[in-house]
């Protein structure tokens, strides 16, 4: 289950990661022109999606802060270059990536094994 890590202050678990996942998403991808996203953003879809399993949850508010936390952090890390605290990960494209084609990677978090991602 998601948590506030008391360390950072963020969402942790597997929430954290779908947010980190979808942050990616929105820094690799033109999103804004794909009607599924218009409304919220790839991000806002998580985070809905998260707020609607908390229903009921007495730690709603805090975990929903923790998941806006971390989204902001991740968007700055992301513009810097920097691995996410929930994935650890940075997905780096290499310069002749094509732009809405799939490019097979190397997946740093588990060495010899691959990913692929939509650029």
């Amino acid at each position: 289950a998601s948590f506030v890590d008391p360390m950072t202050g963020f969402l942790a678990g597997p929430w954290a990661e779908c947010i980190s996942w979808a942050v990616i998403f929105e820094h690799s991808n033109d999103w804004e022109k794909m009607p599924q996203y218009q409304a919220d953003g790839v991000v806002g879809g998580v985070l809905q999606a998260l707020e609607r399993s908390l229903q009921g949850n007495p730690n709603q508010a805090s975990v929903l802060q923790a998941a806006e936390r971390l989204e902001t952090a991740s968007h700055q890390l992301m513009e810097n270059n920097q691995p996410l605290p929930a994935i650890n990960q940075v997905v780096r494209l290499p310069p002749n990536a094509v732009p809405g084609q799939p490019l097979r990677l190397e997946n740093p978090q588990t060495p010899g094994t691959y990913m692929t991602v939509q650029v």
